[in-house]
């Protein structure tokens, strides 16, 4: 039980500035966090590429959580990171499809979890996207960390 104590007198020195006001956690947050993006095929894809690929998000935290940014390949992220630093973001992007005549928007969830150990702080996050449906979808997983 003692050890459970000092444990918790630990994380809540943490959380409190010198002037004794609580920091919110995800202050920091914002910056580039780079890793891999893992795309793996649910259903079939004309142009199905697999694997893991080397990804960078651009990430804009507010302190209420609110996030925005885009990745490496020119999608748009928005979100919220709670207090607990689960993280919800709906990536939106342009799409043409083999049967379309014009390019249309598609949005994807991902739902994950920050984690802030030693190092810098991480996160990963999945989400299904289904860029032609309702043929195709892909199980995507980003892993990342914050780099600057």
């Amino acid at each position: 039980m003692r050890t459970k104590v000092q444990l918790m007198s630990v994380v809540l020195s943490l959380a409190v500035t010198s002037s004794g006001s609580v920091q919110d956690p995800r202050l920091g947050l914002s910056g580039i966090w780079s890793g891999l993006r893992n795309q793996i095929p649910l259903s079939g894809c004309e142009k199905a590429d697999d694997g893991d690929t080397p990804a960078a998000l651009t990430l804009r935290v507010e302190e209420n959580g609110v996030v925005t940014g885009k990745d490496s390949g020119g999608r748009r992220f928005t979100g919220n990171i709670a207090d607990d630093m689960s993280l919800s973001l709906q990536m939106n992007g342009l799409v043409k499809c083999s049967n379309d005549q014009q390019p249309h928007t598609r949005t994807t969830a991902f739902s994950g979890q920050i984690t802030r150990g030693s190092g810098a702080p991480s996160f990963v996050m999945s989400g299904v996207e289904q860029p032609c449906p309702p043929s195709c979808s892909f199980n995507v997983t980003y892993s990342l960390e914050r780099t600057r």
